[in-house]
């Protein structure tokens, strides 16, 4: 664990930016689905406690990646965790659970995926008026393809973009417009106020 604050605020500052981003800015899609719950006055606290429990898996992971494999190690891995589950012994008997956290991985990627793909359709359907959003469902999976092969053609080219540039993109649709949208709905309840 040492040595701690190394490079000063300035590095661990820059290089927490897309740890936050990723788990914490993305979900704002889901609030595309709010309308659609049916018990509306749970909504803030599950949500609030998801995030939380999310964070602390995150963290929890991540200092035992640092502790059990070393800094230097976590560095030059792309997917650490799935290094750490090869890591894991009890007993002699329950041994190699790289596979259990693969599935994890593959099933959480399919939601996920599936969620953000609903709320890019759904969102594009009401934007454009559309009564129904299936229409929009086989372009808008042809595009995304398409998009993909062109947006990650390799490993290097998808680490640059994901720690460069995706931070400040998501930034951008995970906290201004939301922000702006929200100043905008505030302003208009106080007109119809008056």
């Amino acid at each position: 664990m040492q040595p701690v604050w190394e490079g000063g605020v300035k590095q661990v500052i820059r290089g927490s930016i897309p740890f936050i981003v990723f788990p914490f800015i993305e979900p704002v899609a889901i609030l595309m689905i709010l309308p659609f719950v049916s018990q509306k006055a749970r909504i803030r606290k599950s949500l609030f406690v998801g995030q939380l429990l999310a964070g602390s898996v995150l963290i929890i992971i991540t200092m035992l990646a640092i502790l059990v494999l070393g800094s230097e190690s976590i560095t030059r891995q792309n997917y650490s965790i799935y290094l750490l589950a090869k890591k894991i012994n009890i007993a002699d008997f329950l041994t190699r659970l790289e596979a259990i956290i693969a599935i994890i991985w593959f099933i959480t990627i399919f939601i996920r995926f599936s969620l953000f793909f609903y709320v890019t359709v759904l969102g594009t359907a009401q934007t454009l008026k559309l009564r129904d959003y299936r229409p929009l469902v086989f372009p808008f999976g042809i595009l995304l393809i398409a998009f993909t092969l062109m947006m990650s053609p390799n490993i290097v080219h998808y680490n640059k973009f994901i720690t460069e540039i995706w931070p400040f993109y998501a930034m951008t649709f995970g906290f201004l417009l939301p922000l702006i949208l929200l100043i905008i709905a505030k302003v208009q309840k106080n007109d119809q106020r008056n």
